[in-house]
């Protein structure tokens, strides 16, 4: 409450003084160089909240926005569902429970929560202890909350792409392992492979080796249900380093082991059952499982830009509006009609995805800005759309960058990158006069370079 009341105010404040009128001529010259160094860009910039244009270079072409487009995905989910909403997840007793012993399966029915990280499964395990189970005969996962139960951000999933990995009702932390990479006792010995989230009966193939240094490269794959992992460590690597991601290609088993292996540590017998389907007739609902609040979601999926977020978040928007189950397509549809309800035309934008992954993603920077104004100017969702974003030399993708704009001025910002794509768009302020901006590019240039050069044309709104 406190953050949404300092944002309003930041909001009233920024409205409320327009002392300096930028040298639009300069903007221009200063975009056309930054086009002939970047490459082929199309960018805008608009005073908030009146929506002046400052600055139009290529505003009404379509481009792939990469992940910028989440800021539109966050502006149709906090419409659609409101700040305050929260992903549940029930859990059902598939069978009889006589002192504390289920005879049958605990099932676990998803629905949709991005955010069942290795501490929220932890959570959910403990909410399960307290109903007073001690023993239960095994797991089953629900995963029909989405349609197809298992599917992925881009159409089609890699099985080792981490940034690819699938979508499911019941998605344990983001469907993904983190594998990290520890020395043995001397160099030459095996080194000691760390798996996050524990996954229960988790067959592990240790090709590893401890060496001398520090430094070290790991990397993992899947042979059949086991984990292959190959790399060396120095025995004076870093704590957290080397790492690695790898997809899981069986998310409910993976989600069904990983919540036995939290059960089991709380002291919950675990049979060795794992399957899938819906609660059988009858049976009784346990408890549900709460996500943290929408508007806290898209802080993450903003600041460190999850595709997974994006696309569970995007496929339960289209089950709120068109009905169960949930599914991308139904999402898209939302954005769509959202879009085409803030007066953008039809053919400034092709929704396919909300992650940005998919190429076949375009808008106009103009679309895009006309989304950002309207949420500047929507004190219900405006404050949480702007906290979400990135504020520069903080956490998430903007954490290596300060002073972008020169001092005194502040950016938060959602970064977007693809082979041959690079953006950026968000809100840049010095207290008194606010500032939209997108920025859409076919570029293959450094971030940290493509972002400073943008807030060379940023600063030049206020010098």
């Amino acid at each position: 409450m406190k953050l949404r009341l300092l944002l309003c105010t930041f909001f009233l404040f920024g409205a409320a003084s327009w002392s300096m009128a930028a040298d639009t001529g300069r903007l221009s010259r200063l975009a056309g160089e930054f086009e002939r160094r970047m490459g082929p860009t199309g960018a805008i910039i608009v005073r908030v909240p009146d929506g002046r244009v400052m600055l139009a270079l290529h505003a009404d072409q379509k481009w792939v926005p990469a992940s910028t487009i989440k800021i539109v995905t966050a502006y149709v989910a906090l419409k659609t569902l409101g700040p305050d909403f929260r992903f549940r997840t029930k859990v059902y007793a598939g069978g009889p429970v006589k002192n504390g012993r289920l005879d049958g399966d605990l099932v676990i029915v998803g629905g949709g929560d991005p955010m069942l990280l290795t501490e929220r499964l932890w959570l959910l395990a403990l909410q399960i202890r307290r109903t007073g189970l001690t023993s239960v005969g095994g797991i089953r996962i629900d995963n029909s909350f989405l349609s197809p139960p298992v599917t992925s951000t881009v159409g089609r999933w890699d099985r080792y792409r981490a940034h690819s990995a699938p979508l499911s009702g019941f998605t344990a932390s983001f469907n993904v392992l983190v594998i990290v990479l520890r020395p043995g006792p001397e160099a030459g010995a095996p080194g000691r492979v760390f798996v996050t989230p524990d996954v229960a009966g988790l067959e592990v193939i240790n090709h590893t080796r401890t060496t001398n240094g520090r430094g070290g490269v790991v990397s993992a794959r899947w042979q059949g249900r086991a984990l292959v992992v190959k790399g060396t460590v120095g025995l004076n690597a870093p704590a957290d380093k080397p790492r690695t991601l790898l997809a899981v290609y069986r998310p409910a088993a993976h989600a069904a082991r990983a919540l036995a292996f939290c059960l089991r540590r709380l002291g919950v017998r675990v049979g060795s059952r794992y399957s899938t389907g819906r609660p059988p007739p009858g049976a009784k609902r346990l408890l549900v499982h709460l996500s943290q609040p929408l508007s806290f979601v898209m802080g993450q999926m903003n600041r460190y830009s999850s595709n997974v977020m994006a696309e569970l978040t995007l496929a339960t928007v289209g089950a709120k509006v068109f009905g169960p189950p949930a599914s991308q397509a139904k999402g898209a549809a939302v954005v769509r009609r959202v879009l085409v309800g803030l007066g953008i035309p039809r053919t400034d934008f092709n929704i396919t995805c909300g992650s940005g992954l998919s190429r076949g993603t375009k808008i106009t920077p103009r679309a895009l800005a006309r989304v950002m104004l309207a949420a500047w100017q929507d004190p219900a969702i405006g404050p949480d759309l702007v906290a979400s974003l990135t504020a520069e030399g903080r956490r998430g993708t903007l954490r290596g960058r300060r002073g972008m704009a020169g001092n005194h001025r502040r950016v938060r910002g959602k970064t977007g990158s693809l082979s041959g794509v690079r953006s950026l768009a968000g809100y840049v302020s010095d207290g008194k006069v606010t500032y939209a901006f997108v920025f859409l590019s076919k570029s293959h240039a450094a971030r940290r370079g493509y972002h400073y050069a943008i807030g060379r044309i940023l600063q030049a709104l206020y010098d």
